[in-house]
Formats: C-alpha cells, sequence, structure tokens
C-alpha cells in the first residue's frame, strides 16, 4: 500500500477538532498543515514555552520546542509543532487532552 497526504487527513482533522476542544479556549493559536506532517500551535505570551514542552514530556506527550527550528535558538519563541503522522487516534486523544490540562495549569 502507498501512503500518500490523504492518508493523514482523518488525524488532522481530529487533531483540529481537538486542539479547538482543549487548547485553543486557553490561548493557544495554531497553523492548519497544508501537506506537511505538523501542526504548528503558539502559547499565550504569559506561558514559557520551554517549561510547557517539558511538563508535557514529563506527562509522556512530546512537542518540538520551535526554538529549535530558528537560525538563532535563543531567540523569544511561543511556538510549538505537534506531529500527527506517528501517534494513533486514541494517543492523539489522549495527548491533545493533556496538552490542554498542561496549559490550563500553567495559566492558573
Amino acid at each position: 500500500m502507498t501512503v500518500t497526504w490523504k492518508n493523514y487527513v482523518p488525524f488532522i482533522e481530529l487533531m483540529i477538532h481537538l486542539i479547538e476542544e482543549h487548547l485553543v479556549p486557553h490561548g493557544i493559536t495554531y497553523h492548519k498543515a497544508e501537506g506537511g506532517l505538523f501542526i504548528w500551535c503558539t502559547l499565550p505570551e504569559n506561558i514559557n514555552m520551554l517549561d510547557f514542552c517539558k511538563k508535557s514530556a514529563e506527562k509522556k506527550v512530546c512537542v518540538v520546542p520551535g526554538n529549535a527550528f530558528l537560525v538563532d535558538e535563543s531567540a523569544p519563541c511561543q511556538s510549538f509543532r505537534i506531529n500527527f503522522s506517528t501517534p494513533t487516534e486514541e494517543q492523539i486523544q489522549k495527548g491533545i487532552a493533556i496538552l490542554g490540562e498542561t496549559v490550563k495549569q500553567m495559566s492558573n
């Protein structure tokens, strides 16, 4: 079987739905994937991105800090990248819910 980007559309749609449900209410914005295998999310200014990534990893949900893609990794960055090509639908549901709880805890 040949895997094409279209095979990932159900995962993208699921992830977007869950982002809207769990992350957007806490001020996170995102850019929908248009051919890649990742979704870029941006935290509100009051949340430290590296702390968010670390706390998420401690809960077994790995996101990639956005500064990893900057020429100057020490430059300010509020974004992180999440992948929808590897996890199962169940893992996506659980992971996005955990990210929502993490940002909620960090906002208080």
